[in-house]
């Protein structure tokens, strides 16, 4: 299976570990993909890795199964176990996750809700945090300090 790396790149304010929260069971992944076969776009699709899902004529798995809309192509994935990494760093594009894909190409990670990140002021743990904006703003009483996410990008590449 062709595996695709997940990077991410944000603007963080007195903020460390940015990554999704319970990101090999309940977190929310979604992507636009485009279908291998006859190259149309799909909409928005995305999918927990809370279970697997048998693949039609095969014996194996899937966190994420679909048949193309137009062609019927059939699309699966799943997350690579131990892939998923926090963004520390925000000058640069991090890996946050690898995914393998079998027909279907993902062209965009669209964050959605639920991310997790520390305070580099104090102890205090932001948890729930909405991404679907694209950032964050919020006060960390302990640290006495505002803390944010912003100019969040993201990209994904075939590795």
């Amino acid at each position: 299976m062709p595996v695709f790396e997940v990077a991410l790149s944000a603007e963080l304010n007195h903020l460390t570990a940015l990554r999704p929260q319970e990101p090999e069971t309940e977190y929310e992944w979604a992507f636009q993909l485009e279908c291998s076969q006859c190259r149309e776009a799909t909409e928005e699709v995305s999918f927990t890795t809370a279970h697997e899902e048998a693949l039609p004529g095969s014996r194996g798995t899937a966190h994420f199964v679909m048949k193309c809309p137009f062609c019927a192509n059939q699309f699966s994935a799943s997350l690579v176990k131990n892939s998923v990494k926090a963004v520390d760093d925000t000058d640069r594009m991090t890996p946050i996750a690898r995914f393998e894909w079998r027909g279907a190409t993902p062209t965009a990670f669209v964050p959605r809700d639920r991310w997790v990140a520390q305070s580099t002021a104090s102890a205090t743990t932001f948890d729930a945090i909405p991404l679907s904006e694209k950032e964050f703003f919020e006060y960390d009483e302990e640290g006495g300090t505002d803390v944010s996410v912003s100019e969040l990008r993201t990209e994904v590449t075939k590795v």
